[in-house]
């Protein structure tokens, strides 16, 4: 039985030790939603729930991009360090740039995700 309160399996895909909380709590709101939706993509449904996801983290992304908020990125890279799922290889290779302040690169890496996933 799946716990939708304190265990959300959405949140919890990446990586069987880790849950998205245990990242996202050291990164600043913007960024740890991003993380938050891209983390969670795919797993709450349909496509078109994966790619509205996707676009949300997009917009936290871009919303960064044009009001930056710093915070300290040893706590977070430090979680990140603790991923070992190599399922989700996509998911964690843009976590990686959110986290190392590669929000730019992350953004492209979304948008061709979305384009692939997207209907004709």
């Amino acid at each position: 039985m799946s716990d939708n309160i304190n265990h959300p399996a959405h949140y919890s895909g990446i990586d069987v030790t880790i849950e998205c909380i245990d990242l996202t709590r050291h990164l600043n709101f913007q960024l740890g939603n991003a993380v938050k939706y891209l983390w969670r993509a795919g797993r709450k449904g349909d496509k078109s729930k994966e790619i509205e996801d996707l676009k949300k983290a997009i917009w936290y992304l871009r919303d960064y991009n044009t009001r930056p908020v710093e915070f300290n990125r040893a706590p977070a890279q430090a979680v990140l360090a603790l991923l070992t799922s190599k399922d989700n290889k996509y998911e964690y290779a843009v976590i990686r740039l959110i986290v190392n302040g590669y929000i730019d690169n992350a953004i492209c890496a979304i948008d061709r995700r979305i384009t692939c996933n997207s209907p004709s």
